[in-house]
């Protein structure tokens, strides 16, 4: 059976979350960029870069040396498309599975955004895609990962609802599996013809002590955790949940010093 992430992320997903767009992108860019104040002649990796809307925000903040790395060929392809209408022929684009990085010692960041993280059924699979973020980093290197807060999401799980996209009639089912801490989504799309296609979504969540702990055992001895981009202060209540974590064997970063 075909994983749900490698049916799921074609071009069809673009739509269904057409309300994810690029000023969108460029405004979580923008937070980033208060957060942790990176250097925007440093190299940078967008893991699980989809259409690389954030590649796009990126560069158009000044980021002069960006890789974007997605399994899915159709988006990889959107991506290449939005980067050369900007002008932007120098972003490298790498197809490859995240657990398995092709870089290492490389990057001064790496991003993981819009819950890119917690695709794979087995929790250590998941903790390889930290285990290999931390080898494609520099020594110094910070890793930034946004992801859905686990207890909120559970607490505010809407269990069906049915909107119109286009001319598209989408019914979208949700539950949470308590065993295995994963929020499982059904998409139904039906469209004028009367076809009905169905994607899957399967993400393993997470709350701030979990996600430390799993970085600490990647590579990362210290993580500053927060409830949004913006960097407010991280509760249960908080829709996201956003760490900054260092590689170890440096000193930490602005975002890291006197953050909880």
């Amino acid at each position: 059976m075909t994983p749900w992430y490698v049916d799921s992320f074609g071009v069809e997903y673009l739509k269904l979350y057409a309300h994810r767009d690029q000023g969108e992108a460029e405004s979580d860019v923008q937070s980033i960029c208060r957060l942790i104040t990176p250097d925007r002649a440093a190299p940078v990796l967008d893991l699980g870069c989809g259409a690389g809307r954030h590649l796009v925000a990126l560069r158009k903040a000044g980021f002069t040396a960006l890789t974007g790395l997605d399994l899915s060929r159709p988006l990889l392809d959107e991506a290449r498309s939005a980067l050369l209408e900007l002008g932007a022929t120098d972003v490298r684009l790498v197809r490859a599975d995240m657990r398995r990085v092709p870089f290492r010692d490389e990057f001064a960041l790496v991003l993981s955004l819009f819950t890119s993280f917690g695709y794979f059924d087995r929790d250590e699979q998941n903790e390889r895609v930290l285990r290999s973020a931390s080898r494609a980093l520099r020594t110094d290197g910070v890793l930034l990962m946004d992801v859905l807060n686990g207890p909120f999401l559970v607490s505010s799980l809407v269990p069906r609802e049915e909107r119109v996209v286009g001319d598209k009639r989408l019914c979208i089912s949700r539950s949470y599996d308590s065993r295995r801490h994963r929020v499982e989504k059904t998409t139904c799309v039906d469209t004028p013809d009367g076809r009905r296609r169905t994607y899957r979504e399967s993400v393993r969540l997470y709350d701030a002590q979990e996600l430390t702990a799993l970085l600490e055992r990647a590579g990362f001895p210290r993580t500053c955790c927060y409830g949004s981009l913006d960097g407010a202060p991280y509760t249960v209540d908080s829709a996201r949940l956003v760490t900054v974590s260092q590689r170890c064997g440096s000193p930490p970063p602005h975002a890291l010093r006197g953050a909880s």
